[in-house]
């Protein structure tokens, strides 16, 4: 059994903000304030990460539309701050060989879209404090996921928990397997390995980057609950 869960709309209540913005049932959300959504815990997680009004881009009938949406005061309840009861799930059978195939497309998906968020980041297009989350923001997205699916929830965070950490571990940050192969591609073309003196130092410095981004996340969790 393979679950996707799509950000389609599949109801909305009567006088929500939702429905005063003009979204109707089946709407697939697109991107949310310029960062592009693909599955459900992306959209509710962009939605109790945004301030003030939320600019939408939804496909409707093959032609795309921008909305905005001032939500409810309250965005503790994620996607429910603009009314949206609930999102649409779709269940395909698969068998063993067309799993295999599917689970190959979705890591792939989530790789790129990972990486396409970490670049965005990076060149300021998107908020890095509203984005970028720490153990807090992980128990928050794993509780949100195991409350709208279950056990499904639970191993879908789980696998986008997995890919992040890979693609993570391979930047090129000396204290991490990525500075492993820095050292390892400088040592093919040097032909000598680094001194002792600059690993350790690189070493020190990569530590020192680690902390430094360990600390911003759980500060950033924190202030973001006030």
């Amino acid at each position: 059994m393979d679950n996707v869960y799509p950000p389609i709309i599949s109801s909305i209540s009567l006088g929500s903000p939702a429905e005063d913005a003009g979204l109707q049932v089946g709407d697939r959300f697109v991107e949310v304030n310029g960062e592009p959504i693909n599955y459900w815990l992306q959209l509710t997680h962009a939605i109790r990460g945004s301030e003030g009004v939320i600019d939408f881009v939804v496909e409707r009938e093959g032609q795309r539309l921008t909305l905005s949406i001032e939500p409810y005061e309250n965005r503790k309840i994620g996607i429910a701050s603009i009314n949206i009861d609930q999102i649409g799930a779709i269940s395909t059978q698969l068998n063993f060989g067309e799993s295999i195939q599917e689970g190959w497309e979705q890591v792939g998906k989530q790789t790129m879209g990972i990486i396409g968020g970490f670049s965005r980041m990076f060149s300021g297009d998107i908020s890095i404090r509203q984005n970028l989350g720490g153990p807090v923001a992980i128990a928050d997205l794993t509780k949100q996921a195991v409350d709208q699916a279950g056990w499904i929830g639970f191993w879908q965070i789980t696998a986008l928990l997995s890919i992040t950490l890979a693609i993570m571990n391979i930047l090129p940050i000396p204290a991490l397997d990525g500075g492993h192969l820095v050292f390892l591609i400088y040592e093919g073309i040097a032909r000598k390995e680094p001194s002792e003196k600059v690993k350790i130092a690189a070493q020190n410095i990569g530590f020192l980057l680690l902390v430094s981004l360990m600390v911003f996340v759980i500060f950033n969790d924190v202030s973001r609950l006030f």
